[in-house]
């Protein structure tokens, strides 16, 4: 499975950890192979056994918090 690294970053991102957030943006390729750079991820805490359903999570909570009373907050000041 291949994964951009950008995801992976906003979900240490949203896990509020921030170092390893910062060493995934320098030590990890643009594009992720979950399989090729499992020694990398495990590093970062990461268990690639559970990466997409750990960055799916993450996608509903950021979404969620987006939204105030059903209103998207996209495009407000």
């Amino acid at each position: 499975m291949r994964i951009p690294k950008q995801q992976i970053v906003e979900l240490l991102l949203a896990r509020n950890d921030h170092a390893r957030a910062i060493r995934a943006d320098e030590q990890l390729p643009e594009v992720v192979d979950v399989e090729l750079h499992d020694g990398l991820l495990r590093d970062l805490g990461l268990d690639p056994t559970l990466l997409l359903w750990d960055l799916k999570m993450a996608s509903r909570r950021f979404n969620r918090r987006r939204s105030v009373h059903g209103r998207s907050l996209a495009g407000r000041s």
